[in-house]
């Protein structure tokens, strides 16, 4: 893959720009002109990109996906065990949470959870996230054998009860100070024995 175009470096630029000032002074509060002075840029290349600052919000909404980040690793997990591939999700998605701190205050934030289009933004993403952890779970299920395969249905609620417990156990933990990798690993572990002996029991 080659290098990324000027004008692409600029837009992802602008976007992790946008990110950082959204999620720390607020949405409303952050003008395009603020958002330009801190990448180097004339204003006006903002409006060229995004033709918003609405639609600017938008992109960084969805830009930062869970779902291509796991869907990236399919092929690498495919060798494992059903268990030890949601494991690594699992875990990857723990990992996707620390380095986007600032685009978690940001969506949920009470500005954009009251924006209508922001939250279906979210709301895709989730369900990206929640798809992708099922198909994951169906096909390591499938190679590893035995028993009735669950439904869709099934798997994809324990993929979502997985997901929002591992959010809950990094703010809490996270807040707290009490995470260290040992302690992430243990939590992950324990989380999807529980689910994986709820979806497949």
């Amino acid at each position: 893959m080659g290098r990324p175009s000027k004008g692409e470096a600029k837009k992802a630029l602008i976007v992790q720009t946008a990110l950082k000032l959204f999620s720390r002074n607020g949405y409303s509060a952050t003008t395009t002109k603020q958002i330009a002075e801190a990448c180097g840029v004339a204003e006006g290349l903002l409006f060229y990109y995004f033709g918003s600052k609405e639609e600017l919000m938008r992109t960084v909404v969805r830009t930062f996906s869970f779902a291509e980040l796991a869907r990236g690793h399919g092929e690498e997990w495919r060798a494992l065990t059903g268990k030890e591939a949601l494991i690594r999700f699992a875990t990857l998605y723990l990992s996707f949470l620390e380095r986007h701190r600032d685009y978690l205050a940001l969506i949920w934030s009470p500005e954009l959870i009251r924006d209508e289009r922001a939250t279906g933004e979210v709301t895709s993403l989730i369900r990206g996230m929640v798809e992708e952890g099922g198909r994951l779970v169906a096909r390591a299920a499938s190679a590893d054998g035995g028993g009735p395969q669950p439904s869709v249905h099934t798997v994809e609620t324990g993929v979502s009860m997985l997901l929002s417990s591992l959010l809950a156990y990094f703010a809490i933990q996270g807040r707290s100070g009490e995470r260290t990798p040992e302690a992430d690993d243990a939590y992950v572990r324990e989380a999807v024995d529980i689910v994986w002996s709820g979806v497949f029991r």
